[in-house]
């Protein structure tokens, strides 16, 4: 389970992962996205929905059950659940009926915080140093602005902006996107 704070790259992080392994061997890899799911069977069918899966019919409350029965005629299988913060004891349910019906499925979650699994592993991932995230800001304001950029690395209002931001990568790109309007100093004074 990748852990951090919103905006500081775990979804990036764990898609680049799953891209990593494609072409490598047989396994498939899914990214399942949980932020608009509210339910238990909202999970089970996101998956569905994401990953083509047929399921056989049959009550809800044994969804999960089929899911996995399912995922495991698939073979090797990386799952990415994505925004799972929300739906912790739903997911915890579902990962229950599919992990006991699939030993090949393999899980990364991202939530801001873990689920609680005796075979979970944790990984946080915090935000930026404040040096890598002044070359972050300078990198994707030369890159949005087509040309090399003014903007001082040494500047100590971009060091009390990108700290403003909490040193988070989403929200230094947000900001390094308004460079060509508003000066860091002017982003700051806002």
């Amino acid at each position: 389970t990748l852990v951090g704070p919103g905006g500081v790259g775990k979804t990036r992080l764990a898609r680049e992962f799953g891209r990593s392994l494609l072409g490598k061997g047989n396994a498939s890899v899914w990214h399942c996205d949980l932020k608009n799911v509210g339910s238990e069977q909202g999970v089970s069918q996101k998956l569905c929905e994401v990953t083509g899966l047929r399921i056989a019919p049959g009550p809800d409350d044994e969804l999960a059950q089929r899911v996995g029965d399912s995922l495991a005629g698939i073979g090797s299988i990386l799952l990415i659940l994505d925004n799972v913060e929300h739906l912790v004891a739903q997911v915890n349910r579902c990962l229950n009926a599919w992990l006991s019906r699939a030993p090949k499925v393999w899980i990364i979650i991202t939530s801001r915080q873990g689920l609680k699994r005796p075979e979970e592993t944790i990984v946080r991932i915090n935000p930026l140093s404040e040096d890598d995230a002044v070359d972050l800001f300078i990198r994707r304001s030369q890159e949005l602005s087509g040309h090399s950029s003014t903007i001082n690395p040494q500047s100590g209002n971009l060091r009390k902006l990108v700290n403003a931001l909490d040193r988070l990568p989403l929200a230094i790109e947000l900001a390094a996107g308004r460079t060509s309007v508003l000066s860091p100093t002017q982003m700051l004074e806002r």
